[in-house]
C-alpha cells in the first residue's frame, strides 16, 4: 500500500527520498494545471518548480490536519 501524501511530507523535513515520492506523484498534475494556463514550456516549467519550491519551504508548518 502507497504511502499517504501527509506520511510523505512529515517525512520529507529529514528524508529527501520522501519528496521525490511526492513530486513524481504530483509532477504530471501541475504540468498539466500550468499548461492549461500558458502556453509557453517555460513558464510551465516556471511554474511547476515555483510551486514544489513553496512545498519544500513549507514542510516545517505542514499541518495534517489542515491539509
Amino acid at each position: 500500500m502507497a504511502e499517504s501524501d501527509d506520511g510523505l511530507l512529515r517525512r520529507a523535513r529529514t528524508d529527501p527520498d520522501a519528496f521525490e515520492v511526492f513530486y513524481r506523484r504530483h509532477v504530471e498534475r501541475i504540468i498539466r494545471f500550468a499548461a492549461r494556463r500558458t502556453r509557453s514550456p517555460h513558464e510551465v516549467a516556471d511554474i511547476v518548480a515555483d510551486t514544489f519550491v513553496a512545498a519544500i519551504g513549507a514542510l516545517d508548518r505542514f499541518d495534517p490536519v489542515r491539509g
